[in-house]
C-alpha cells in the first residue's frame, strides 16, 4: 500500500452536476460501478468526488480516465472490521 497523508480540508458543494444537469437519484444509478482499488489496496483513479449515502450503503464517486464511476464502500468497512 502506498503511503500517503490527509490533509483537512473545508470543501462546500451546493450541487453536483453533469453536464447541465443535476446529479439525481436516476443518473446516480447510470453510474458504471467499478473497484476504486487494486490488490494492494492503492487508489487507481484520477480523482474522488466525494460519497453518496444510499440506504444502507455508501458510494464513493471518482472519476477515472476521464469517465465518473461509482464503489460501494460496503465490502471496504468489513475489511476495517475483520483484519
Amino acid at each position: 500500500m502506498l503511503d500517503f497523508t490527509l490533509q483537512r480540508q473545508n470543501v462546500t458543494i451546493n450541487q453536483v452536476s453533469i453536464g447541465k444537469k443535476k446529479l439525481t437519484k436516476s443518473i446516480f444509478n447510470q453510474i458504471e460501478s467499478q473497484d476504486c482499488f487494486n490488490q494492494n489496496l492503492d487508489f487507481i483513479g484520477n480523482v474522488i468526488i466525494g460519497y453518496v449515502k444510499d440506504k444502507d450503503s455508501r458510494y464513493l464517486v471518482w472519476v477515472f480516465e476521464g469517465k465518473l464511476r461509482k464503489t460501494n464502500l460496503k465490502e471496504y468497512y468489513l475489511l476495517s472490521r475483520n483484519p
